[in-house]
Parts: C-alpha cells; sequence; structure tokens
C-alpha cells in the first residue's frame, strides 16, 4: 500500500536558544496505520459516549447505584445512594462497600461478591445494609459485572432500592393477621363452650357455622346437615 505523510513544524533554534527557522517534521504511516488509529479513535469515542450516558443516568436515577472494584473499594456513588445511606459521595469513595453491610449479613454478602467475580451470575437478591445514623435498611440489590475490553472482570456496580417500608408493612400485616385468627380461635372456643345457641351467616345469609348448644335448640345432630343452607330453609 501507498504511504501516507502526516507533517508537523517545529522551531529550529541555536545554541544560543535564538530561533533560526522552521523544522518540518514528517511521519510516515500506512493506509493501515491510519485504520487501526481511526478504529481506535472511533472505539474511544463510543467509549466516552458511553460513558456520558451511563453518568447522566447513574446521576439522576432514585435509585441508589454504587461501583465498586473487585475489593470493595467504592469507585462511584450516586445521590440516590447519599439520599438513601446519607453518606457524601466523598465520604463513600473513601469506603468498602462492607463497611455499609449489616454486620450479620457481611460474610454472606462476601461469598456473592466471590461468586460474582468468579462469573457466576447473580442478578438480585436481598441485604441489609448500615445507614450513616446507624439505621438497618433492608434492600433490594441489582448487580451488573463490569469487564474491560479483554473481558477481565474489573468491577460490580449494583443498583439499590430501600425496601425497608415494604418489609415493615408486611411484618407488621402477618402480625396482625396472627393476632385475628389468635382472637377468632378464642372467640370460637367461647361460643363452642357457650350454652346458648349462636350461629353465624355469610352476606348471601348462608350459614357458616353453628354451635352444639344451636344444634341441639333446633334438633339438629350435626352441622353438616345446616351448614352451607340459607337461612330461609330453616325455622327459627
Amino acid at each position: 500500500s501507498s504511504d501516507v505523510v502526516s507533517s508537523d513544524l517545529a522551531i529550529r533554534q541555536d545554541r544560543q536558544g535564538r530561533n533560526t527557522g522552521m523544522l518540518e517534521i514528517n511521519r510516515y504511516l500506512t493506509e493501515r496505520d491510519i485504520t487501526e488509529r481511526k478504529k481506535v479513535d472511533t472505539a474511544l469515542k463510543e467509549k466516552m459516549e458511553d460513558l456520558r450516558r451511563m453518568a447522566t443516568v447513574v446521576s439522576d436515577s432514585n435509585d441508589a447505584v454504587i461501583m465498586h472494584d473487585l475489593e470493595g473499594n467504592i469507585l462511584a456513588w450516586n445521590r440516590g445512594a447519599k439520599d438513601t445511606y446519607g453518606y457524601s459521595e466523598a465520604e463513600a469513595l473513601k469506603k468498602n462497600v462492607r463497611d455499609i453491610v449489616a454486620e450479620p449479613d457481611r460474610e454472606a454478602a462476601l461469598a456473592l461478591i466471590q461468586k460474582i467475580k468468579e462469573g457466576e451470575i447473580v442478578k438480585s437478591f436481598e441485604l441489609r445494609r448500615v445507614a450513616k445514623d446507624g439505621r438497618i435498611l433492608d434492600v433490594w440489590l441489582t448487580t451488573t459485572l463490569l469487564i474491560d475490553e479483554k473481558g477481565k472482570p474489573v468491577a460490580i456496580a449494583t443498583t439499590e432500592r430501600d425496601i425497608t417500608d415494604y418489609r415493615l408493612a408486611t411484618k407488621e400485616k402477618e402480625q396482625l393477621i396472627t393476632k385475628l385468627k389468635d382472637s377468632l380461635e378464642r372467640f370460637q372456643n367461647i361460643i363452642k363452650e357457650t350454652k346458648a345457641g349462636y350461629f353465624f351467616l355469610d352476606t348471601k345469609g348462608l350459614f357458616q357455622q353453628v354451635n352444639e348448644a344451636w344444634l341441639h335448640l333446633h334438633g339438629y345432630s350435626s352441622p353438616d346437615e345446616i351448614i352451607g343452607k340459607h337461612f330461609s330453609t330453616t325455622q327459627i
């Protein structure tokens, strides 16, 4: 292939440092060299554009987005992370990610990071984080393994959402259901043992429950004879 010349100009000086003229410096590049350089320039531009887009997404995300190296040292910390955990970016960049993992979860968290480093796919999992003010937060994490141009793992990015309120609401709901079941069971035992006749109907007027006293008063020997029947079929 034909050679292409790339030229630059430089100032020529004598031993006393005085300018004596211009010097032309020629660099001979083959078409292959130019093609390879263009490929590198194009790839670099695309990479920078990807980084700019990623930076915009990370900055604007309401979720906490954290990037750390394979040793756990935090490399990036967005506004969502600051709002969630209370640490400023400057504070976070001095920390290791294990510093914000609740003590009971640290061993499991390190094991998961090791699996990710080894190439195992670990998309999402739940973890407890420690906020700056000491609060323990239930967090749902989605992980992304970042690799270099040779396919070598270099960092881990996590998108994290605080689900503490959801967990608390779920726990309170479960506790309420348990209390209601306990209360209903105690109430049913009272009704079962009382000598007064009791019955319960649903909104359609169908018998749902009767006690022994009611069966005796109305001449029934078993609840199966009345449960599910309409109130109008009985003479009460």
